[in-house]
């Protein structure tokens, strides 16, 4: 009695295509649909939950009625090279692989404080990747910013956030709000809902607004056994503006209550961090209440402060350079009492 349809034969990965989202310029803004309900970040979407529920057998989208399916297919979403105007959210879930090509551009056209292009689904989500793709917010709203890795809910009595998952050769041009947030439980000691696990590689962000509520890349609480690969965080090389302070590019802290929620274990090797400007002052890395953070064959150049530590322990700064790295190496360092140093330490213990 169902009316007549298609029904699509594949192998492989997911395209985004076959489930209609479009590319730039064939229609700006995204293509709605005849019913004006189908944009391409709702199309993306249910190719996510089509390639999950398929292969994890959640009975009417609901995941803690799980009936893992026999002969699970390809968990990869794949964007073909071209650029994508997207307008909500992605939601990512357990072992969804994001996949693109060499020429394959998102552009985030919407905004507001607080969004984000990526961010988790509920419970526990393991073998989580994204790869080789470019972000470019010169279109979003102010305050959207790239990925957010905050757990959500336990389900089924496990914990929640991402383990496992692998993050590389991605480019994010000029966000507004956190480029990266890793935003772990930060408010009790007994903990179920860290970021574990995580391996970021070939990582570049260049952020815009130059504040602290805009890091390149920050971490916050329950955050353990992260590493950071041939990675850049950087400012837009810009010169001569008014005196100001520019905030972190790195910054990693937590509320400092209790030992098991605080940032630790988190490495960065072969990365470098810094800017251009010759005016306004700002950190590389802004360490506070955390634990066993290695920098080590890093480059820092043009800062105030390559690495400001406060109370935090077992900070290692490893065979590092330190080019102009303090007070962007005495040129124009424009705030009175500013500190223009390689390593600013207070209450801490660093190797």
């Amino acid at each position: 009695t169902s009316p007549g349809r298609w029904v699509r034969q594949y192998s492989g990965p997911i395209n985004v295509i076959y489930f209609g989202v479009v590319k730039y310029p064939h229609y700006f803004p995204p293509y709605a649909g005849p019913n004006g309900d189908q944009t391409n970040g709702v199309r993306i979407n249910n190719a996510i939950e089509y390639v999950n529920q398929y292969n994890l057998g959640y009975l009417h989208g609901n995941p803690n009625e799980i009936q893992p399916n026999d002969s699970p297919k390809d968990m990869t979403i794949y964007f073909p090279s071209g650029a994508y105007h997207i307008d909500k959210t992605i939601t990512l879930h357990q072992e969804i692989n994001i996949k693109g090509d060499k020429g394959t551009v998102l552009y985030p056209n919407f905004g507001g404080v607080g969004k984000y292009l990526f961010s988790l689904s509920e419970g526990f989500i393991e073998k989580l990747n994204i790869e080789n793709i470019e972000i470019n917010f010169t279109q979003s709203k102010a305050g959207l910013g790239g990925i957010h890795l905050k757990p959500k809910n336990k389900l089924n009595g496990f914990g929640a956030g991402p383990w496992i998952s692998t993050f590389k050769s991605i480019k994010m041009l000029q966000p507004t709000g956190h480029g990266i947030f890793l935003e772990g439980e930060d408010s009790q000691e007994t903990i179920s809902q860290w970021n574990q696990y995580l391996h970021f590689e070939d990582i570049y962000i260049e952020r815009k607004n130059l504040n602290e509520s805009n890091n390149a890349l920050r971490i916050t609480g329950a955050n353990v056994n992260i590493q950071f690969e041939s990675c850049f965080f950087q400012i837009p090389y810009t010169f001569n503006l008014a005196p100001s302070d520019l905030g972190a590019n790195i910054f990693i802290s937590s509320s400092g209550i209790g030992p098991h929620i605080k940032p630790c274990q988190i490495s960065f090797i072969i990365s470098a961090s810094g800017g251009g400007f010759k005016q306004g002052v700002y950190n590389s890395f802004k360490i506070e209440n955390s634990e066993n953070i290695t920098i080590e064959n890093c480059w820092f150049e043009d800062v105030e402060v390559a690495i400001d530590v406060n109370n935090s322990k077992a900070i290692n700064i490893l065979n590092s350079r330190f080019a102009n790295a303090a007070g962007l190496g005495g040129e124009n360092l424009p705030v009175s009492g500013a500190n223009g140093s390689c390593i600013f330490s207070r209450n801490s213990h660093i190797t």
